[in-house]
């Protein structure tokens, strides 16, 4: 037992120390508070009824360590405890304010406690959400990028079929995909293959319309010489 453990066990000096008989009443004051038989409040003590019938009594004191267990089991103030001049109940009460205090103290701690890990999961779901909603908006924008390609490809490929109309879309393609942030090599060569067809076809739809006009002077002017010529023979 320590200095500091002694002098909290009993602080009053030695000539206002309760008397042996007055300690044993306040000793019984505190067991009759707490609605507790000799038996019962000698068991938490942890000595024999009958030691603390002596107590009572006033025959003996009860030793330093029995003094400190009681201040640890009751919450008592031994200060308040071992002073003649404040009665009994009014230390018991003290102490069941105090540990009533303490008591809701600690359920608001923990309740607290419980709040902060509520929040902190709601938190975590949330980031889990938006990461979900991130998730399916990236995969919702590349199955749009996807679609847009495929229908600029799908364009490109048609416009062959109309090569005065598809000449001008792959030109314009190429000067409007940087504007677009379209950046696919496939459709590129799409686009080149689109370009070179298309230009194959105005040329030979140029030199088709060309051919034909002039070949058909030419064999209208060859079939009146060769008329002409029969026609002298004879």
């Amino acid at each position: 037992m320590t200095k500091d453990e002694t002098a909290k066990a009993l602080p009053l000096e030695a000539e206002s120390r309760l008397s042996k008989e007055v300690l044993g009443t306040r000793l019984k004051q505190l067991r009759e508070f707490h609605c507790q038989t000799q038996c019962a409040f000698a068991d938490k003590i942890g000595v024999r009824r009958q030691t603390l019938a002596s107590w009572e009594q006033g025959v003996c004191v009860p030793s330093i360590p029995h003094i400190l267990k009681l201040r640890d089991l009751y919450k008592i103030s031994m200060e308040d405890f071992l002073n003649p001049s404040i009665p009994v109940e009014a230390v018991c009460t003290r102490a069941r304010k105090t540990t009533e205090l303490e008591r809701r103290k600690i359920e608001w701690e923990e309740q607290k406690r419980n709040e902060q890990e509520r929040l902190l999961k709601v938190r975590e779901t949330l980031i889990n959400e938006q990461e979900h909603l991130i998730k399916e908006q990236e995969t919702q924008m590349k199955n749009f990028v996807m679609f847009a390609h495929i229908l600029i490809a799908a364009v490109l490929l048609f416009s062959t079929t109309y090569p005065l109309v598809g000449l001008p879309l792959c030109i314009a393609y190429f000067i409007l995909k940087k504007r677009l942030g379209i950046q696919n090599r496939i459709l590129d060569v799409i686009d080149i293959l689109c370009l070179i067809f298309n230009c194959y076809g105005i040329y030979w739809i140029l030199d088709e319309l060309f051919f034909h006009f002039g070949y058909g002077e030419v064999k209208k002017i060859a079939s009146y010489f060769n008329s002409s010529l029969l026609y002298d023979a004879f």
